[in-house]
């Protein structure tokens, strides 16, 4: 890896290209289209290279996919930074996602959906999604919905949570489920917010769909002239863009009046309402748009990507690499592409050892914070005054731990005259029970009582042997020996578990 330290910018894009070349993921500056990180790749060993996905609240990771084999990357991203982790998956991935904290992995693998926990590397689930294999996976804006779509022309819509927490014995139903298109589909873009998000789709059928999750149909429809291989959408929700396998863009004004569903000519570069972008000559393969919707990013099979002014329809840069351009996506200018002090040591790395077997929850997983990991000593501190302070709740109420002080005889005991020659046996060693549950005692008459009952003028048990009372005293000492010993080991566990774990 390598980079270059340039002037701050708000926004870079990242741009991947599916070829075996060295660098064939750059980060560059879009005002200007100068590289300012690239990843040289020689970790995938020849391989081509397939989608890539930065992973993590501020872009610590990357995870790069192979085409056509069935591995997945895990590279960190900072030019100090040297972990690098391959993992094998139960098959090719097609298209994968992150949350946005970087904490789970949803990936396309044939026609089913695996969710990993990036935190303890848990195998979550799998679903059966599609009766043909998945094209397109992706998260709302806010994470809690999985969209996918197939080359069989259908898009479904599950809850993240249903995905997580499915039930093993039944199979996870989409909340929503179109059939909105007839040939593959090919793009599957989501609108930003939070709320009502709206679903855009198009296909090789020459369609272009919005969905609405809320009514669960279809509330716009473009009909064009060539099939339609990319689309994406403006965060104002205001413009859509659709590529096509010629190379060209239609821009479509959706605050316009329409009146039932849109045909366009994508080769009628002259058509007034609704402009054409031309600066591709081969099937466009990517877009995406930056967070205000001023530019938008167009890559095409060749590998020629074109970066446009929404407004005037002017490309502002234009380049190429020597493959097809798989990802691109505008993400924060991360200190972690080009600070030379970024610290790598406080952010939390991926569990790389992705399990191939579905979980069945025998363990939570708990991701230590990094804030926790710097104050460290001083929640120590805080954890150990916790436990000291439980401890001694528990030793002054006898319920768990036993303590060392005398404690003055309750009313309820009775006081037997020392001079009377009884010795009273713990019932935890030598207990006499009934064959009703209750402890029958014997008087000096030999007499059992049931009810449990003493008077002066009984005893327990008749004096034992001394070999009998040497053999109690040393049980006793044994028993308390093996409470210490317990608390002991007691305060070590939490000690070594609670405060020095990072």
């Amino acid at each position: 890896m390598t980079s270059s330290i340039g002037s701050r910018t708000a926004e870079l894009l990242v741009i991947g290209s599916s070829g075996v070349d060295p660098n064939s993921t750059i980060v560059i500056d879009p005002r200007t289209g100068v590289s300012s990180w690239s990843f040289k790749g020689s970790e995938l060993q020849g391989a081509p290279t397939g989608n890539v996905e930065m992973c993590g609240a501020d872009g610590e990771h990357m995870i790069v996919s192979i085409k056509g084999r069935p591995l997945v990357h895990f590279v960190g991203v900072h030019p100090r930074d040297r972990f690098h982790h391959k993992v094998v998956l139960p098959g090719p991935v097609t298209s994968f996602c992150t949350s946005s904290d970087g904490k789970l992995l949803l990936a396309a693998i044939r026609k089913q959906i695996f969710v990993w926990n990036l935190v303890s590397g848990e195998l979550l689930s799998v679903t059966d999604a599609h009766y043909q294999d998945i094209s397109q996976i992706c998260l709302s804006d806010d994470g809690s919905l999985v969209i996918t779509a197939s080359l069989d022309g259908s898009i479904n819509v599950y809850t993240l949570i249903d995905l997580i927490s499915v039930d093993r014995e039944h199979s996870v139903l989409p909340i929503r489920k179109w059939n909105s298109h007839t040939l593959a589909v090919r793009s599957l873009k989501t609108t930003t917010g939070d709320r009502n998000p709206r679903i855009i789709s198009c296909g090789m059928d020459h369609i272009a769909c919005i969905h609405s999750i809320t009514t669960d149909s279809v509330i716009f429809k473009v009909s064009s002239d060539r099939p339609l291989t990319c689309c994406t959408i403006d965060p104002a929700d205001s413009r859509l863009f659709l590529g096509t396998d010629t190379g060209n863009i239609a821009q479509i004004n959706l605050y316009k009046n329409f009146v039932g569903d849109v045909l366009i000519q994508t080769s009628d570069e002259a058509n007034r309402n609704f402009p054409i972008l031309n600066g591709h000559s081969d099937e466009i393969s990517s877009m995406c748009m930056n967070a205000d919707g001023n530019l938008l990013a167009s890559g095409d099979s060749s590998g020629r990507y074109c970066i446009w002014d929404v407004v005037s329809h002017q490309c502002l840069k234009v380049s190429s690499m020597r493959s097809t351009i798989a990802t691109l996506k505008f993400v924060p200018n991360w200190p972690v592409f080009t600070a030379p002090d970024y610290s790598v040591a406080t952010h939390a790395r991926p569990n790389c050892s992705l399990q191939r077997d579905v979980t069945r929850l025998t363990r939570i997983a708990i991701n230590i914070s990094a804030d926790l990991n710097q104050q460290k000593e001083e929640w120590k501190t805080i954890i150990d005054d916790n436990i000291e302070r439980l401890l001694n709740s528990f030793n002054a109420t006898g319920s768990h731990m036993p303590t060392a002080t005398a404690e003055e005889p309750s009313d309820d005991v009775e006081i037997i005259d020392p001079s009377d020659e009884v010795i009273v046996i713990e019932e935890e060693i030598a207990p006499t029970i009934g064959k009703k549950g209750k402890k029958k005692r014997k008087n000096v008459n030999g007499n059992a009582k049931a009810n449990g009952s003493i008077t002066k003028e009984e005893v327990l048990l008749e004096s034992p042997a001394p070999s009998d009372v040497a053999e109690i005293v040393r049980l006793r000492e044994e028993v308390a020996s093996l409470k210490a010993a317990n608390e002991r080991l007691y305060m070590f566990a939490a000690s070594e578990i609670i405060g020095t774990r990072t």
